[in-house]
């Protein structure tokens, strides 16, 4: 039960502080991608290029980042059982 509503705590920390950062940062990247193509359009295709390795690159790490999310739960909960 303790592991669980401290589990509960970190996923309404993810919606209250981390999905604010990731929409902001969404906003931010279609902002800059249109003042590029008002200031430059020939980047536009190479920035948008570049967004493919960085997406895989994203994918790579938050796979790695949910094994060691879990493993992190686990021990948790193994804290817990050895506590009660």
């Amino acid at each position: 039960m303790a592991a669980r509503s401290s589990l509960s705590r970190e996923i309404v920390a993810f919606f209250e502080r981390d999905m604010v950062v990731a929409i902001y940062c969404l906003y931010s990247v279609v902002g800059a991608l249109a003042m590029l193509a008002w200031a430059d359009p020939v980047l536009v295709p190479y920035c948008l290029a570049l967004m493919l390795p960085a997406y895989l690159l994203s994918r790579w790490v938050g796979s790695e980042s949910l094994v060691l999310n879990g493993r992190l739960n686990d021990e948790v909960e193994h804290e817990v059982s050895v506590i009660e």
